[in-house]
């Protein structure tokens, strides 16, 4: 919570510039004085003086954005394991990006879909520009409903499109530039508080557990230009045989 974490930084700059030196602030190897701003090796501190670690934001203790949006643990430059404990804060809804990013580890699909309820999944094609790549989401939304199924969301989109891939260094800890979802360009509590009832998130319908109760997803390319225009016809042609 920001407003804690404020309340905290207060405290300690506070009480730091009456005890000097009875506050010392540590990560990996350095040492950091609150009340002076200043940093250097490690050093021993006498037993009185209150130690606070930073822990590792990436190997260690991930808040939500670095795990689950930016991926830090996968960067080039790292082991590429996972970090011991990840705080999903920062991301949201929650649910939505614990089952997405395969770290949900409920058993809970048949309290989510009966087992008459169907699905759909349709190709969605890489390196698009933003508004096509969302042309293709909502003619697929508009197609699931017309047809009565659930819309498995695309896991293609291009990546360069979001505003935070050059910002954030995405380049550098997504495994593929054109291998994102909706997350990453959508108001995700918005998007679900609307169209949660229609679709479902990438990760889950690659799951085995998902393959295994609902074998019958039904994969259906949609037209690569124009795609509302084409919504109709691909309605029409596919309540034949689906």
């Amino acid at each position: 919570d920001p407003f804690d974490q404020r309340v905290f930084t207060k405290f300690v700059k506070t009480r730091a510039a009456v005890c000097e030196p009875c506050i010392t602030g540590l990560y990996q190897n350095h040492t950091f004085d609150p009340n002076l701003g200043e940093v250097e090796a490690v050093r021993a501190a006498a037993a009185d003086v209150l130690r606070i670690r930073v822990l590792d934001p990436v190997e260690t203790v991930s808040n939500g954005v670095n795990y689950f949006w930016r991926r830090a643990h996968q960067e080039r430059n790292r082991t590429r394991q996972p970090p011991a404990l990840v705080h999903a804060n920062g991301v949201g809804p929650k649910e939505y990006f614990l089952r997405d990013r395969d770290t949900w580890y409920l058993d809970d699909l048949a309290e989510r879909f009966s087992p008459s309820t169907k699905f759909l999944q349709y190709h969605h094609p890489q390196g698009l520009a933003l508004g096509e790549d969302f042309e293709h989401l909502v003619a697929a939304l508009e197609l699931a409903r017309a047809l009565d199924r659930r819309l498995v969301l695309p896991h293609t989109m291009n990546c360069r499109n979001c505003p935070a891939f050059e910002p954030y260094g995405l380049a550098e800890t997504l495994p593929d530039p054109f291998g994102c979802t909706p997350d990453y360009f959508a108001y995700m509590f918005r998007f679900l508080h609307i169209h949660s009832g229609d679709i479902v998130e990438a990760g889950v319908a690659r799951s085995d557990a998902f393959r295994d109760r609902f074998a019958e997803a039904t994969s259906m390319p949609l037209p690569t230009t124009t795609p509302m225009a084409e919504v109709a016809a691909a309605i029409a042609s596919s309540k034949e045989t689906l």
